[in-house]
C-alpha cells in the first residue's frame, strides 16, 4: 500500500511554511477521515481564528473533491488574543493545525484519489500580508480488511489539536443575553457549583462582528448565592444588525468548573424580541 503524498507551499511571508496533511496513510470507503492545513508562522507573526475580530481575515478553504466526497466538520483551536499594530483580535502565534472532515463514498473503484484544496491566508506582524495557495495530496484507497494506519509523526499533531478543540458547555448550564446601548450582557448560571467558580479573567471570543475584539470587557462574578457571572461585551459601530445567535468561546483563566478546559463553546439564540437590543 502506498503513503499519502503531502503537499505545501514553501515560500510564503510570515510563514516558514504551509502543508497540507493527513491523518492516515489510505482512506477507507465510507468511512470519514481528516485533513489538516498546517500553518507555520515566522517568530513575532500572528494568523487569525475563524472570528478574526475587528481586524484580520480568517483562513478560508475552497475543496476540490472526487465525486461522491462530503465536506465535514472543520476544527479550530481555541485561539489567544493577538496584538496588529496596537489592535486587539483572535488569532494564533507559532502554528496551528485547521483539521476537515471528508466522508469518502461507501463504494471507490479507483486505487487512489486526489483531493485538491485553494487556501487563502493572512499573516500580520508589523504589517499584514494576505496569500494563497493550491495544495493536493494523494491518498491510496484502503483494501477491503486492511484500513488505513495513522501517517506518523503528522497524526500525533492531529491527536494534539483535537485535545485542544473547546468542548460543549454542560447542559445544565444557563445562559442568557440582552443588549443595551452600546454592550452586550452574557449572563452564566452554573447549578452546580461544587468544584468552584475561581475568579479568574474571563475572556469572550466572538465568532463573528458582533464584539470589538479591541475593546475591554468587564466580568460581575456571582456572589456564592446567586451563581450568575455577567460579561459585558462591547459592541462595534458595524455590528450585524439582526443576529440570530452570539456564539463563540468563553474563557476562564482558572478553568471552568466541572469539566477539563479552559474554553467553553457558546451559542445562544438571541431572544425573539429584539427590542433590548436593537
Amino acid at each position: 500500500m502506498g503513503m499519502a503524498e503531502e503537499n505545501r507551499v514553501a515560500v510564503a511571508e510570515g510563514f516558514d511554511r504551509i502543508e497540507l496533511l493527513s491523518e492516515t496513510t489510505a482512506i477507507t470507503p465510507g468511512v470519514p477521515f481528516r485533513l489538516g492545513m498546517y500553518f507555520h508562522l515566522l517568530p513575532n507573526y500572528h494568523t487569525y481564528w475563524r472570528g478574526p475580530g475587528i481586524v484580520g481575515v480568517a483562513p478560508s478553504f475552497e475543496w476540490d473533491l472526487p465525486e461522491g466526497f462530503l465536506i465535514g466538520e472543520t476544527y479550530w483551536p481555541a485561539p489567544k488574543v493577538v496584538d496588529m499594530v496596537g489592535i486587539k483580535a483572535n488569532g494564533y502565534h507559532d502554528k496551528v493545525l485547521l483539521i476537515t472532515e471528508i466522508t469518502p463514498p461507501g463504494t471507490l473503484e479507483d486505487n487512489e484519489v486526489t483531493i485538491k484544496v485553494r487556501s487563502g491566508w493572512m499573516a500580520c506582524a508589523t504589517s499584514c500580508h494576505p496569500g494563497f495557495g493550491d495544495f493536493s495530496i494523494n491518498l491510496p484507497v484502503a483494501a477491503p480488511g486492511l484500513p488505513g494506519k495513522p501517517n506518523l509523526p503528522a497524526s500525533l499533531v492531529f491527536e494534539e489539536t483535537l485535545k485542544m478543540i473547546p468542548p460543549a458547555a454542560p447542559a445544565d448550564w444557563k445562559w442568557s443575553l440582552s443588549r443595551h446601548d452600546s454592550a452586550i450582557s452574557l449572563a452564566l448560571e452554573i447549578p452546580e457549583r461544587s468544584d468552584g467558580l475561581e475568579k479568574g479573567p474571563i475572556h469572550f471570543f466572538c465568532d463573528d462582528m458582533q464584539v470589538n475584539s479591541d475593546e475591554p470587557q468587564s466580568t460581575e462574578f456571582p456572589p456564592p448565592e446567586t451563581r450568575a457571572l455577567i460579561q459585558q461585551l462591547p459592541v462595534p459601530e458595524f455590528a450585524p444588525p439582526n443576529p440570530e445567535k452570539l456564539s463563540g468561546l468563553l474563557f476562564n483563566e482558572k478553568g471552568w468548573p466541572g469539566i477539563d478546559s479552559h474554553y467553553v463553546k457558546v451559542s445562544i439564540p438571541w431572544p425573539s424580541d429584539k427590542s433590548d437590543h436593537e
